[in-house]
């Protein structure tokens, strides 16, 4: 922060290829593939010092300022898999699909030059789907679909506090919480 406005940046790319190929008459596959990446900074959580009213122990008050940069980073890998077989009566659906998600994120929360509060997070997540699907109609009148769905998602959270001025209370400590 200086002199009272905020300056931001971030910066996202995409890729997005896609693939359909056509084998057989009736027969139909489309792989789409998607990689982002993010790279952003964070406002601290006490954004603006007058309307705080913040001071020193000495009484001084004390400009916004950070002992380190509030960062986000994200990335995304995807891969979807889309198959239309025209079987029979009726049309065969399989959508398979995987995804890895990380995030890496931190803000300096307390706003001044003293490592006070900071907050740290970071997520690993992987998915996949699978969708298996048959639709058609039934004595042309009724239209039906029939299907299963899988998914699976794994998880990994970590998130990390460091608040020195606990530790004449507590003794030396980061908070660090894992899921």
């Amino acid at each position: 922060v200086i002199a009272g406005t905020r300056s931001r940046e971030s910066d996202t790319k995409l890729l997005r290829p896609m693939l359909t190929w056509r084998p057989l008459e009736g027969l139909e596959a489309t792989v789409i593939g998607e990689i982002t990446k993010y790279r952003g900074a964070q406002d601290s959580s006490i954004s603006d010092i007058d309307n705080v009213n913040f001071t020193t122990p000495n009484g001084s008050k004390q400009d916004m300022s950070l002992d380190f940069t509030p960062r986000s980073e994200i990335n995304t890998e995807q891969i979807v898999l889309d198959v239309n077989w025209d079987l029979g009566p009726g049309r065969l659906t399989s959508i398979t699909g995987w995804r890895q998600i990380d995030l890496d994120t931190g803000s300096d929360s307390d706003g001044t030059k003293n490592p006070i509060l900071e907050n740290i997070w970071f997520v690993e997540q992987h998915q996949v789907t699978q969708e298996l699907r048959y639709a058609f109609s039934f004595l042309d009148r009724i239209d039906m679909t029939a299907g299963v769905n899988y998914f699976n998602q794994r998880i990994k959270s970590e998130e990390r506090v460091t608040a020195p001025f606990l530790v004449p209370f507590f003794g030396p400590f980061a908070f660090s919480q894992a899921r």
